[in-house]
């Protein structure tokens, strides 16, 4: 009984620690993602800015940001001025690159005199510009008559590639604890096969000791009965 109280705990103790291990995995992913995100932006905010001191050149830097975030992969740069799709594309390069933010990224150029955005180009991390696989539509914006929206179509990609030594670490513990489960499955099989067999080899004695025990009494009988014999 006391074995089996043991076992009992061991069971609970180990799912306790896998369940503990799972959230505190999860949580702290969700943590490190967060906060590449956030490190993203910021970044990208950076280096959006600096373009847009480089483009300004001698021109005051307004009070408010020109950098607005329309959403967590697109971005959209308030300019004092027009501007050359070459001359944004080489800024845009190089205060990216900067930064490290080596993910592919496409950029428009608002147009105020057809009020559509001119599609600029898009730029691969590794193979320099190419064709978007699939066509983007880059928002305008209301309000503003000089500026360029820039999209970053893999920003969750590279987020995760930043992270990516870490998900390693977490898949690694993930497989150690399919293995402890496994490991306690095998215990717990064997435990209960072991018991089965011992249930097995109780009964079959039971079963034996039966007419053993009535052969000895009825040998014991005769024996007995041929020493009376005997004696007569």
């Amino acid at each position: 009984q006391l074995n089996i109280k043991s076992i009992r705990l061991f069971v609970l103790l180990g799912v306790f620690t896998i369940v503990c291990i799972i959230m505190v995995q999860v949580t702290w992913l969700i943590t490190s993602m967060n906060s590449e995100s956030r490190k993203f932006n910021h970044s990208v905010h950076v280096a959006l800015f600096e373009v847009f001191k480089k483009l300004a050149g001698s021109s005051p830097i307004p009070v408010e940001n020109p950098v607005r975030k329309i959403s967590d992969d697109f971005y959209v740069v308030d300019l004092n001025s027009n501007v050359t799709a070459d001359v944004l594309e080489f800024y845009l390069i190089n205060e990216l690159s900067k930064l490290s933010i080596r993910t592919d990224f496409e950029y428009g150029i608002y147009d105020c005199t057809t009020d559509q955005i001119l599609y600029g180009s898009y730029l691969r991390a590794k193979n320099g510009k190419s064709e978007p696989e699939n066509e983007t539509v880059l928002p305008k914006v209301a309000g503003l008559t000089y500026y360029f929206v820039i999209h970053f179509p893999n920003r969750n990609e590279f987020i995760l590639n930043s992270i990516s030594v870490w998900i390693f670490f977490a898949a690694v513990s993930v497989i150690v604890l399919i293995f402890f489960g496994y490991a306690l499955y095998v215990i717990l099989r064997q435990k209960r096969l072991a018991d089965l067999q011992k249930d097995f080899i109780n009964n079959m004695t039971h079963e034996f000791k039966t007419p053993l025990s009535s052969v000895k009494i009825a040998a014991d009988y005769l024996l007995s009965r041929e020493d009376h014999q005997a004696d007569s």
